[in-house]
């Protein structure tokens, strides 16, 4: 099959899914329903995952490492149903069940006690998961990181933008995102969870032009049949208007212009961008006070959340990571500046200690439990290193039951290389450490379809 022919394929599948998927809108009790459902039944999940996914699926890169560690599938299941998901999880990665970083990317074989696995990043694929569209990552050297992205999956996670709007008040703001131009998924992934929701992306502003040359024609057309086909379907779809990073005006304007009727908008961008917006509008006098970020990108730091705060404005964010998409959301009643809910009915997590350099840090391993992740992980190694806490908080997340918090969120790949502290991950508290719009086209590649943060 053409590499054409089989685009078109995929924006066929995606064409055909996305009227059914714009028509049922997602109400409040459907999201807390579905998501105090998911948390109930995480360790059913995880052991259907297991079953379908591993131990039913010849290809699995996990298989060998389970036969290392004499455990079968009854063992696993008798296991989690003992000590729970969590600590099952815990003892299989004492065990030799885990992947590093390195082998998650395809960048070497599965390596373990004379057990030597080639894979590919492609490997870890979750083979469970409709194939709508796909988003391609690669924010560090290597081989670009590929992740499935299904519509379902998108469904889910608009049931957390829910809480997020609720808990933050956001539902009468004005919204309004500002990243590059499809390949990079961002823009187009929150239009489409917001619309499930019922409420219309009213300003789509892209860092970079959307072509049809320069063998971009696939993701130009996927923009303009996704707004085209939005607005057959009634829906406010906007136009994307090329602003770029280094002239920020129009969004500069269009903020201080809701701000000045009264209806402070929502930005969603990176970090970086963020403070380029608020410097410009420092510096030439607009006021866009009341204006909240929703930001990605590189680091928020304690000065450049300072930067925003001087002109008024406010900063929050998930955290995501392109291999699983959303890992925690932002906490209405935060106890640090990146706190955010572990999205435990969606992933699990560990920390085990990991030496860097003349540091140890405690490193985040995820397990995926949704059949919709892009990925199907098993005790993979991220990149990242955090607090890790349980409390109970009075805001909407909390109220469901998502107790587990993350907060002080690092990159301890960056440790290797730079003696700085970053507030950022694979995507921290959104995304990969990206200082241009340029470094998040490669580090959020999206190759049909809406992408992953």
């Amino acid at each position: 099959m053409s590499t054409a022919f089989s685009e078109l394929s995929t924006f066929a599948r995606f064409t055909t899914a996305l009227p059914s998927y714009l028509r049922r809108p997602m109400s409040a009790d459907d999201a807390r329903e579905r998501l105090t459902h998911a948390l109930a039944n995480r360790e059913e999940n995880f052991l259907r995952i297991l079953e379908h996914g591993v131990f039913g699926n010849p290809d699995s890169p996990y298989l060998p490492l389970f036969r290392l560690a004499g455990a079968e599938l009854g063992d696993v299941q008798a296991l989690v149903r003992a000590d729970g998901v969590d600590a099952a999880l815990g003892r299989l990665y004492d065990a030799g069940v885990f992947i590093t970083l390195d082998e998650v990317r395809g960048r070497r074989p599965v390596e373990r006690r004379g057990l030597s696995v080639p894979v590919t990043a492609r490997a870890f694929d979750n083979p469970l998961m409709k194939r709508r569209n796909q988003a391609m990552s690669s924010g560090s050297p290597g081989p670009r990181t590929r992740a499935n992205v299904d519509l379902a999956l998108l469904e889910h996670e608009a049931a957390y933008v829910l809480q997020y709007l609720d808990g933050f008040n956001l539902w009468w703001r004005p919204y309004a995102v500002w990243h590059p131009a499809p390949p990079v998924g961002t823009a187009a992934t929150w239009m489409l969870r917001l619309e499930k929701l019922g409420k219309p992306l009213n300003r789509w502003f892209t860092q970079t032009p959307v072509v049809l040359g320069d063998g971009h024609w696939k993701f130009a057309i996927f923009t303009r049949m996704t707004v085209a086909q939005g607005r057959t379907l009634g829906r406010q779809f906007p136009s994307p208007q090329y602003v770029p990073t280094d002239a920020p005006e129009a969004v500069v304007e269009w903020l201080a212009r809701m701000s000045r009727f009264g209806t402070p908008a929502v930005l969603d961008t990176m970090v970086s961008s963020a403070v380029q917006v608020c410097a410009y509008a420092k510096e030439h006098g607009f006021d866009i006070s009341g204006t909240l970020f929703r930001l990605g990108g590189d680091p928020l730091t304690d000065a450049k959340a300072g930067l925003i705060a001087e002109v008024g404005c406010r900063a929050i964010g998930f955290y995501s990571i392109t291999e699983m998409s959303f890992v925690g959301a932002p906490c209405a009643a935060p106890d640090d500046l990146d706190d955010v809910h572990l999205l435990t009915d969606k992933v699990a997590a560990l920390l085990r200690p990991k030496k860097v350099g003349a540091a140890t840090v405690n490193a985040l391993i995820y397990t995926t439990l949704l059949p919709s992740s892009p990925k199907l992980l098993i005790n993979v190694e991220s990149g990242d290193y955090a607090r890790l806490t349980t409390r109970s908080c009075s805001c909407p997340m909390g109220q469901l039951g998502f107790t587990t918090h993350l907060s002080q969120i690092r990159s301890y790949e960056k440790l290797t290389s730079e003696a700085y502290q970053t507030a950022s991950a694979t995507i921290l508290p959104p995304h990969r450490h990206c200082l241009t719009a340029e470094r998040e086209s490669r580090a959020e590649r999206m190759s049909v379809g809406a992408g992953t943060s």
